[in-house]
């Protein structure tokens, strides 16, 4: 299916009014606060019971507290699950 650049430009600049529109709306939106807020709040929710596993793989491994080579290990393992999408 061929498509006229003509075509292609409208569709392009329809896409980016949208985008425009939705970002707009978003940051005059007032709860866009309470929104990053709660997202922090889940955020460091989340790290605690990962640091808590962190720790107690690390003692079964016979780690004292996450130094040494263990926790060389241990970020080596999670590294790349973390590592953001380029």
């Amino acid at each position: 299916m061929d498509v006229s650049p003509r075509a292609r430009l409208r569709r392009t600049a329809v896409g980016l009014l949208r985008l425009l529109v939705v970002l707009v709306r978003a940051l005059t939106d007032p709860r866009l606060n309470l929104e990053a807020t709660a997202l922090v709040y889940r955020t460091l929710l989340s790290i605690v019971p990962l640091l808590a596993v962190s720790f107690s793989v690390l003692k079964a491994f016979g780690q004292p507290q996450g130094h040494g080579l263990g926790a060389i290990g241990f970020v080596a393992l999670f590294y790349p699950v973390l590592q953001p999408r380029t």
